[in-house]
């Protein structure tokens, strides 16, 4: 299992993935993730969000 963090840094949701199952995340949302055990993982973007240049860095500490 894998749990996947997503939305405002200070609003969270969480959803539990198995295997062979994806989400899917607006551009504007946080992306992180913590697994029980080891697991892999596939990154991709689609449309304008290609350049990394629209990233805000948040502190662990403001996430809720």
């Amino acid at each position: 299992r894998a749990l996947h963090l997503l939305g405002e840094p200070t609003e969270t949701r969480h959803i539990a993935l198995f295997n062979e199952q994806a989400v899917v995340n607006p551009s504007w949302s946080i992306h992180c993730g913590v697994g029980t055990t080891n697991y892999a993982f596939i990154w991709a973007m689609c449309g304008e969000n290609q350049t990394y240049d629209d990233m805000d860095q948040v502190p662990m500490n403001e996430l809720s």
